[in-house]
């Protein structure tokens, strides 16, 4: 199966990547030390937010496979399925390419938070990450699956 990135996405990720591992980077190169203050600040908001954010739409994917009872079952089918809609599962079941770019972006992050003494930063990253790692498999799965019956007919 063939999963594609939209363009928008790309030039979305990179440029965040410039400010956020370029600025960073740049700052820590040169010792300045209330830049670097600044940069674990908005990486701080972002790692709160990310893992928030991730942790809804993991609870979201989960409850569907949980023992509850008829009625509430029928909720969280709902609202799975308002979530994972194909214009959203679409968002998240990206290309090989986009994932290996993902993961060396945050690595090379996750390096320099701890080559800074910012290990707790680092940590709470390196958690964004699996997080983010989690729900691209997941929406790859559910395109399988949705792909699957065209697939046969």
């Amino acid at each position: 199966m063939k999963y594609t990135t939209p363009i928008s996405k790309w030039i979305r990720s990179i440029l965040l990547d410039i400010v956020l591992v370029g600025g960073f980077g740049y700052c820590l190169y040169n010792g300045y030390e209330l830049a670097q203050s600044v940069y674990a600040f908005f990486m701080w908001w972002l790692v709160i937010l990310g893992l928030f954010c991730m942790g809804m739409i993991m609870f979201i994917g989960a409850a569907k496979d949980i023992d509850l009872p008829e009625d509430q079952s029928k909720r969280v089918q709902i609202l799975h399925d308002k979530f994972w809609t194909d214009k959203q599962v679409d968002n998240f079941a990206v290309s090989r390419a986009y994932l290996t770019y993902h993961v060396i972006t945050d690595l090379t992050t996750i390096a320099l938070l701890v080559t800074s003494d910012r290990w707790v930063l680092g940590s709470a990253y390196t958690l964004t990450l699996i997080a983010s790692l989690t729900i691209y498999a997941y929406g790859r799965q559910l395109k399988e699956q949705r792909l699957k019956p065209a697939i046969m007919v």
